[in-house]
């Protein structure tokens, strides 16, 4: 998205400096709104998550000035620093690293005490409870310093990034529903059926799902608050996306 463009072509003699951040940050808000109002036509779930990722990587990009280093973080603390209201990104989801350190709790632990066909929320008090259990057995076998480094990886907003990669290096929609019914991410119950060397398995597992209406308002949200400071520190929108940008042999930079 390469708007800056546009707002570094006006003829802005008649305007003042700030006047000229106010009005292109006005056109970026439009613009942004205009995006999201056609993408909620598009019928396919990966396409709609391959735009609103796209934006919020856009932005996050041009914040550090399009670096080609430390992805995952650039798109996390992008979603940190400007979200409001959902603080909740930063906890740790005790479901996604169950099952990664699963082999380590199993003598320990186990998720039996979910109930099959209930929907659990990311803030029930058992869901933090069992991250609790897992920190404190994760901790006594491997030591706290290993155990923070690991699990900062099962935070929901790096699990939200993991989910914007399987997008879109695999277009799936996998963890995600159009049921408008829960806003914010939850857990259900589901059938697993997979290939083991030579037999078919079945089992059922616990799935982390984040509905898409959520990811749209997480991206507005991130959206319009980051234009609310450009605002407040009168900046310019993607400032670093200009027209001595070498935009169209990026490619190529080293």
């Amino acid at each position: 998205m390469s708007q800056g463009k546009v707002f570094e072509m006006r003829a802005i003699n008649d305007l003042t400096k700030d006047e000229f951040i106010i009005t292109s940050i006005e056109d970026w808000r439009k613009y942004a709104n205009q995006i999201m109002d056609d993408v909620e036509k598009v019928k396919f779930k990966q396409i709609k998550l391959l735009c609103y990722f796209s934006i919020i990587d856009s932005i996050a990009q041009d914040i550090v000035n399009y670096s080609s280093n430390k992805q995952q973080e650039i798109f996390t603390d992008f979603i940190l620093k400007y979200q409001k209201g959902y603080d909740y990104l930063k906890l740790v989801d005790p479901i996604t690293l169950f099952y990664h350190f699963e082999e380590e709790l199993k003598d320990q632990l186990s998720l039996n005490d979910l109930i099959d066909g209930r929907i659990y929320n990311f803030n029930d008090g058992i869901i933090r409870q069992l991250y609790n259990r897992i920190y404190r057995i994760l901790v006594n076998k491997n030591g706290k310093d290993q155990v923070n480094k690991n699990i900062k990886k099962h935070r929901y907003v790096d699990l939200l990034y993991r989910l914007r990669c399987k997008v879109s290096h695999e277009f799936s929609s996998d963890h995600t529903t159009k049921v408008d019914k829960f806003f914010k991410p939850y857990y259900i119950n589901c059938n697993r059926t997979y290939l083991n060397v030579d037999r078919i398995i079945e089992d059922n597992v616990w799935e982390l799902v984040f509905p898409i209406k959520f990811i749209k308002e997480l991206c507005l949200n991130c959206i319009n608050n980051y234009l609310d400071d450009c605002q407040k520190q009168k900046n310019l929108p993607l400032q670093n996306d200009v027209l001595n940008r070498m935009s169209r042999l990026s490619w190529y930079e080293k």
